[in-house]
């Protein structure tokens, strides 16, 4: 995970001059996590799942959003599982990527349109 986040840095130093983080955001869901294991119980915050549904504005967002995880810890959130589409899987460096930030790829239906 470790060698992926060093990549990953190297990579959006080089792509990019600015990530912005809504940081606040992120801070309101850790706040809500702390008030639902205060009410429930820690067991309660043991079953319950985030789901973090990054906007597809590049094909770089799933890997944004490990990283953002990774490299601000005081976020107190886990790497996400990242369920990718399997053409991913066969990209030379993003499948790569994907992969060691902690992507799945499953294979979409190509055959008939979801009405």
């Amino acid at each position: 995970v470790r060698v992926a986040g060093w990549f990953l840095r190297k990579v959006f130093r080089l792509i990019a001059t600015e990530l912005t983080v809504d940081i606040d955001s992120f801070a309101n869901l850790t706040r809500a996590l702390e008030t639902l294991k205060h009410e429930g119980g820690a067991h309660t915050l043991e079953k319950t799942n985030i789901i973090l549904a990054p906007t597809h504005r590049s094909l770089l967002d799933f890997l944004i959003l490990s990283y953002i995880t990774f490299a601000l810890p005081e976020l107190q959130i886990d790497i996400p599982k990242i369920a990718a589409a399997d053409d991913f899987s066969r990209l030379p460096v993003l499948g790569w990527l994907a992969y060691f930030a902690g992507a799945f790829f499953i294979k979409r239906g190509k055959s008939k349109r979801d009405p």
